[in-house]
């Protein structure tokens, strides 16, 4: 009798056991409360009634029919649509499988407006020390590239040799991911123009980063947040899209999540093809009663074929670790040819010549990234290590011919240029939040960086016999090398209405410049402490002003220090500094936002004072060229220290929501900027006022056709040795969506009036010179169409992964 007893009790206890391990099945049908139609991509997410964490999570099919597994327990259930209601079940005992019948879910109007803003452009968040912009649907960027969404955010611009400047600023850092990369490009953002836009999430632009961010950049912080899915199941989105001049691309945004794993993949090929023209006439001032005259004008062919992988695997180790490793992946390939025709006038004699230049270029980035996020049990208890490898490389080659065009006292007929680079960077990171209280934050952290660039720079003249000869005088190998040592500390709260962040950072900094040609190494180190403050005052629920302070660096780059001249042009050339020092700044920024109904007002007054500020100067060499038997001065220009500059500005930008139908964004960036120095006995001293502004308007068709346009134009802008002339850039774009918003195909044209182009004037006692460019080729046309499965075109996030405290961000 004890034996079946036993027995009995052994039955019951593995039954029990068995139920407790075993999964239910949760089932129902989700639907429109107005209509009775079903509600399809409606996300399911099955919550801890303890500390409300995702456990489970799922979307409803083409009918609203949605099953679920979940474990025995009690839950509560959250059921999320876009622009609906959620509603909440709580405390869901789960014993067995379970029908929610029918739920009916009902339009929540106070945020249906704000929904359609999210999907139709570019969604603003303002935070204590950054503004978020979410890259939505911007009609005029499908198709483009990272450099185009850049350009068209406020504060932002881009040149036509896709250097990034902020508030006028080019002293500004970009990260990927919260961290410096390869696929921005080596010695400039060039790369930029190869990334594609679809592989964007958002952009963090950062005027008044705290200490937790990297020091480097006086002008502020562009961090660019690549996409990745937080879809449960299987997902993505597959992109077309073709243009005249020649371009076609493709790319694919697939994803698959389960409750342990995520899987994000993003890949892409385009290829361009753009034909420019650009203009150089300089005036060479003589003793005698008629000038010099040497105009230059050109066409610039370029084809680039580029394609970029974004892949990795997120693993939740529990709901509290996750680990990441990922891979990105850019490589390119293409060529250019210049066609220089060289009209020249010297002491009364007229003659001509032309200059060929046929360029190839390869690029390959490859980055590896690991990252492990742990949350303690009080919230935003957090910590997060960071370590990445990349390693890049740029090599171009040239061909130069020259007709009746020979350097003074040889017979050289035409040269061979080649400039490879290399780039290796590693970097580690750690950073801890701790919370203190109901709303105060301590932080601290430590990041380490060592990149090192090789650049082989070969030049080789034709001589009378057709060999080519290596120019020792102009050959040379650079070898540079950055390490910094940093740590941080910071430390925030809110009281009340009034929110706080100051932080304190440590640099410690060591360069060196190797030229193995005359066997010179230079080496330079700082140790430098970087204060920062932000806060914050809320007049009302919608109404608040900010401040902050922060002092920073810009170190110069490879293009700034690199001494082998330019060859693009026999006359006029760029030649880096590999002497040049640091630059540092003290910033401060004043702001204030208000939301109205239907308005919302964002501006900020900045101002900013640099010591041994980058300043390009154009110069004399002391070399000449004989162009058509001709000698002709070879004019330089280079970048060096002045002694100071200031800056003083207002930004402002409106956002206008009139109806669902028709929005309108704004933006101005109005500021002084003043410059003292002398250099080699000249004075550089200018005071220049400048300004820029961009308008986008949305407008809603009939037959549900989007139209936009998008309108920006740059001021002139003037220095003491030139002058950049106002340019003007409008694009449109038409959308259509199709069958339930799988499909959207938008069709855009951009530079409508073909005045995007760049005109310069530089000047000083000898010459005087206007050049004109338009690298972007003029009007183009691009056709794009986006398929999407398993997702929504305006679809939510489900929950937040590592990348919500990834970066170097304050987290609250």
């Amino acid at each position: 009798m004890k034996k079946l007893f036993f027995l009995f009790l052994l039955i019951v206890s593995t039954y029990n056991t068995a139920q407790q391990n075993s999964l239910f099945i949760i089932t129902g049908v989700i639907i429109d409360s107005e209509s009775s139609i079903p509600l399809e991509y409606a996300t399911i997410s099955v919550l801890s009634s303890d500390n409300s964490k995702i456990l489970y999570g799922g979307i409803t099919d083409l009918d609203g029919n949605f099953n679920l597994e979940v474990s025995r327990g009690l839950f509560d259930i959250k059921i999320e649509y876009i622009s609906f209601k959620q509603k909440l079940l709580k405390n869901v005992d789960i014993s067995n499988s379970l029908d929610l019948g029918i739920i009916e879910l009902s339009i929540d109007e106070n945020i249906l407006d704000e929904v359609e803003v999210i999907g139709e452009k570019t969604e603003i968040q303002i935070k204590l020390d950054k503004t978020v912009y979410n890259i939505g649907k911007d009609l005029t960027l499908k198709g483009s590239s990272v450099s185009d969404v850049l350009d068209n955010l406020p504060s932002i611009e881009v040149d036509i040799e896709g250097n990034v400047s902020l508030r006028g600023n080019q002293s500004v850092r970009i990260l990927i991911n919260g961290k410096p990369s390869g696929l921005v490009g080596i010695s400039s953002n060039e790369a930029l123009k190869q990334f594609p836009s679809e592989s964007v999430e958002k952009v963090e632009v950062i005027t008044s980063p705290s200490a937790r961010y990297n020091a480097e950049g006086t002008a502020g912080i562009i961090n660019i947040i690549l996409r990745r899915s937080k879809l449960a199941g299987l997902n993505g989105s597959l992109a077309l899209n073709t243009g005249d001049p020649k371009r076609y691309g493709a790319s694919a945004n697939i994803n698959f999540r389960t409750k342990k794993i995520n899987f994000f993949n993003n890949i892409g090929y385009n290829t361009r093809a753009t034909e420019g023209s650009f203009l150089n006439e300089t005036e060479y001032y003589t003793d005698q009663a008629i000038n010099n005259f040497l105009n230059e004008n050109g066409i610039r062919e370029s084809e680039r074929n580029s394609n970029y992988l974004n892949t990795g695997i997120e693993y939740f180790i529990s709901d509290k670790t996750s680990f990441v490793a990922s891979y990105v992946s850019r490589k390119s390939d293409g060529g250019t040819n210049n066609t220089n025709n060289i009209d020249q006038n010297f002491n009364g004699t007229t003659k001509f010549s032309e200059r060929l230049e046929n360029e190839t270029e390869t690029d390959d980035t490859n980055e590896f990234s690991l990252n492990l996020t742990h949350e303690f049990n009080a919230k935003g208890h957090v910590l997060t290590m960071d370590y990445q490898k990349e390693k890049s490389s740029e090599n171009e080659s040239g061909f130069i011919s020259n007709s009746q065009l020979k350097p003074i006292y040889t017979r050289y007929l035409s040269e061979k240029v080649a400039t490879d680079e290399i780039q290796d960077s590693e970097l580690f990171k750690i950073d801890y939040v701790l919370p203190i209280g109901e709303d105060g934050q301590f932080e601290f952290g430590f990041r380490r960086s060592n990149q090192h660039q090789d650049i082989d720079y070969l030049v080789e003249n034709e001589d009378s016999k057709g060999d080519f000869i290596n120019d020792t005088n102009l050959s040379n190998n650079l070898l540079y090398n950055e390490k910094v040592n940093a740590f941080y500390t910071q430390y925030g709260n809110k009281k009340n209405k009034f929110s706080y962040l100051f932080g304190l950072r440590y640099e410690e900094s060591k360069t060196t410049v190797k030229q193995l040609a005359n066997n010179t190494n230079n080496i330079k180190k700082y140790n430098d402490l970087f204060p920062t403050l932000n806060l914050a005052y809320e007049i009302k629920e919608n109404e608040t002003i900010t401040f902050g302070y922060n002092r920073r660096i810009r170190r110069a780059r490879s293009y700034f220090i690199n001494p082998f001249p330019s060859k693009s042009s026999a006359t006029n050339i760029f030649q880096g500094n590999p002497n040049i020092d640091p630059t540092y700044s003290n910033g401060i920024d004043l702001g204030y936002l208000k939301r109205y109904e239907k308005l919302t007002l964002n501006g900020s007054v900045y101002y900013r004072k640099s010591t041994g500020e980058f300043t390009f100067i154009s110069e004399d060499t002391g070399d000449s060229v004989l162009v058509n038997d001709i000698l002709v001065p070879v004019l330089r220009r280079t970048p060096i220290n002045l002694a100071s500059n200031k800056q003083i500005g207002v930004e402002f930008s409106a956002n206008f929501s009139q109806s669902k139908k028709w929005r309108l964004r704004g933006s101005f960036n109005f500021y002084e900027s003043e410059t003292i120095g002398e250099y080699k006995g000249i004075v550089y001293d200018s005071k220049n006022l400048s300004w820029s502004g961009r308008l986008n308007n949305y407008l809603n068709l009939f037959s549900s056709i989007d139209w936009q346009t998008s309108f920006r134009y740059r001021a002139p802008q003037k220095t003491a040795v030139s002058e950049r002339k106002a340019s003007i850039y409008t694009n449109t774009a038409f959308s259509k969506d199709l069958l339930k918003d799988k499909i959207t195909l938008t069709f855009k044209v951009n530079d409508i009036f073909e005045t995007g182009k760049w005109r310069i004037e530089s000047f000083n006692e000898s010459y005087k010179s206007y050049s004109e460019s338009n690298w972007r080729g003029g009007r183009s046309f691009e056709l794009n169409l986006i398929y999407r499965f398993n997702q929504k075109k305006n679809q939510k996030k489900q929950e937040p992964s590592y990348e919500d405290y990834e970066g170097e961000g304050f987290g609250s």
